[in-house]
């Protein structure tokens, strides 16, 4: 779900003092992929600082813009809506090839945005069907961004939580006030990659 932040985007990445992502990487390639387009765009937007993707556009290709964040090039790819749209194991692979080449010569990480209250197996199902075309170690650079509708805890989410077990327990509750905890959490993962990008 949209929540209508795009004219508050360019103040929420605060400037920090502390490294946010490793310092020896020179380019960080993210791809997006998960709940509805407007929303990854709002996260993409956030992260770069500014308005580059467009929430009101819902394209069937893959979208690619770019950002430096502390001297480190940053690369956002926001995918259509892949794990929702009923189409041809062939149609979906040209999508998976087309995101392939906008992220060679490799994506460092999936940012797999996922809405807590309402995932259900379906949608596991889903991700591990698009992540298993990238390639058999996609999980290994997953994060598992979760949305929160409600400020309650929600109940246990077994589909949710085996999808988190996949990605090695990567997860983050993004806090669109607190975007650089999100940069650390990435910048934690691809240390724990030893800063490596998947080949596919």
């Amino acid at each position: 779900m949209a929540t209508g932040l795009s004219d508050k985007i360019p103040q929420m990445r605060r400037r920090s003092s502390k490294r946010l992502l490793p310092p020896k990487m020179a380019e960080v390639r993210l791809i997006l992929l998960g709940e509805s387009w407007s929303t990854r765009c709002e996260i993409a937007n956030i992260i770069m600082g500014t308005v580059a993707f467009k929430t009101e556009e819902n394209p069937n290709f893959s979208c690619k813009h770019t950002t430096t964040i502390q001297k480190t090039k940053v690369v956002l790819i926001n995918t259509p809506d892949l794990l929702f749209l009923k189409m041809p194991e062939e149609r979906l692979k040209e999508h998976i090839d087309h995101c392939v080449r906008l992220s060679d010569p490799g994506p460092h990480l999936f940012l797999l945005v996922v809405q807590m209250e309402s995932f259900m197996e379906e949608k596991k199902k889903s991700f591990y069907k698009i992540l298993e075309l990238f390639s058999d170690q996609s999980f290994n650079h997953s994060l598992v961004l979760k949305l929160k509708l409600t400020q309650r805890v929600p109940i246990t989410n077994e589909p949710l939580e085996e999808l988190i077990r996949r990605c090695q327990k990567n997860s983050h509750i993004l806090d669109y006030k607190n975007i650089n905890g999100l940069l650390n959490t990435i910048g934690d993962i691809l240390e724990m990659n030893n800063e490596k990008h998947l080949k596919v």
